[in-house]
């Protein structure tokens, strides 16, 4: 996931610091990390044992498309949590929308 709660606001993976420790999932609440390096797209992750419907990893790709589709629309106005959103759980609680606006 690219978006993560860091005292109950979102926050963007690419966009935080790595000693803040305190990341947690939008959709659980339970504790994610923070993977920051220098080759795969920057994201966080829940540990093993979670049992979050957001827990099930994604690919490179899939996060790579989904952060540059968010940027362009960022690029263009539009407002994280107020006119876009990513990674929402829709309505009947089993899937989750990577994005809406």
């Amino acid at each position: 996931m690219i978006k993560a709660l860091k005292n109950n606001n979102s926050v963007l993976a690419y966009k935080v610091n790595k000693d803040f420790k305190d990341y947690k999932c939008p959709c659980c609440g339970e504790l994610v990390i923070l993977k920051k390096g220098m080759i795969k797209t920057h994201h966080f992750a829940h540990k093993v044992t979670a049992d979050c419907i957001n827990a099930s990893g994604e690919g490179e790709i899939h996060l790579s498309a989904k952060l540059a589709i968010l940027n362009n629309l960022l690029d263009k106005g539009f407002i994280l949590d107020e006119d876009v959103f990513i990674e929402c759980m829709l309505p009947n609680k089993k899937r989750i929308a990577d994005q809406q606006s």
